[in-house]
């Protein structure tokens, strides 16, 4: 029954949709530490990549491990990985050891757990956000956003980032090549509009990694000013996306210097050096 997506009827009082609205459905992954929230895309990606089985479920019953995550992640940024023990994380999800026990046997399943708890997070976080966007910039704008705030909804992400830097480089390093695909996956309608990316003079991936990249390094080198930040990325990508051409007329109708030629141009020219 492998890779099969095994479909519950949520109940209809109890079910929340992804939109968070009663009578709708959210979809689930059923794992080894028990029910964690995800996007359908998520759950879609991950089902043909990991050939998991995914289904839908009902209510609250991924509130449990949630909870006990989060507080795990409490933990690491107080007493570091190393000296955070499963006695810690029991007291401040406020849950019995042996209710900690029955999603997690060990102190290894649980740190395992933690990075794919956010990974999936911040994974949904991306999906929910350009949901329903348009193929242009407010696409790019809302999947910048989500980056950059993400810390803001998740306290406890960020403080462990703060705290025990080494141990969220790791993390960071571990789950990059998935996220790359996953904004390359987002931003498709975009990347493909670009010239540079329909003459072949950059690949959508490379692009996609390099949009990644300058927003999570916010969380390495927090910014003041973020949305300040956001508006510059949009900008800089609108200019990449409508560059002018050679011979295009200027204002006054004159064509254009060689200087404002067209970011493929001065790319050609760069290679042909």
């Amino acid at each position: 029954m492998e890779g099969i997506e095994y479909l519950i009827e949520c109940n209809e009082s109890n079910a929340m949709s992804d939109a968070g609205e009663p009578g709708g459905h959210r979809w689930l992954l059923d794992g080894p530490w028990g029910l964690e929230p995800c996007s359908e895309l998520e759950a879609r990606r991950q089902t043909e990549v990991t050939r998991s089985d995914w289904r839908h479920a009902v209510g609250n019953r991924f509130e449990t491990p949630a909870k006990i995550l989060d507080a795990a992640l409490g933990c690491i940024a107080a007493r570091g990985p190393a000296k955070m023990s499963l006695r810690d994380v029991s007291a401040a999800a406020e849950v019995s050891r042996g209710t900690l026990y029955r999603y997690f046997k060990t102190k290894g399943e649980l740190l395992t757990a933690i990075s794919d708890h956010v990974r999936r997070g911040v994974s949904a976080a991306l999906d929910e956000a350009v949901a329903g966007q348009p193929a242009d910039s407010g696409r790019l704008r809302a999947t910048v956003d989500a980056i950059m705030h993400y810390g803001d909804d998740h306290p406890e992400v960020s403080r462990v980032i703060e705290a025990e830097p080494a141990f969220a480089l790791q993390f960071i390093r571990d789950i990059f090549p998935s996220f790359v695909a996953q904004m390359t996956e987002l931003l498709a309608p975009v990347l493909d509009d670009l010239g540079i990316v329909q003459e072949g003079t950059v690949r959508r991936e490379v692009l996609a990694e390099l949009l990644l990249r300058a927003t999570s390094s916010l969380y390495l080198i927090p910014s003041p000013n973020p949305d300040e930040l956001t508006d510059a990325v949009v900008t800089l990508w609108a200019s990449v996306a409508a560059p002018a051409k050679v011979g295009d007329p200027g204002p006054e109708g004159e064509a254009r210097p060689d200087s404002e030629v067209s970011l493929q141009g001065r790319s050609r020219r760069l290679g042909e050096g």
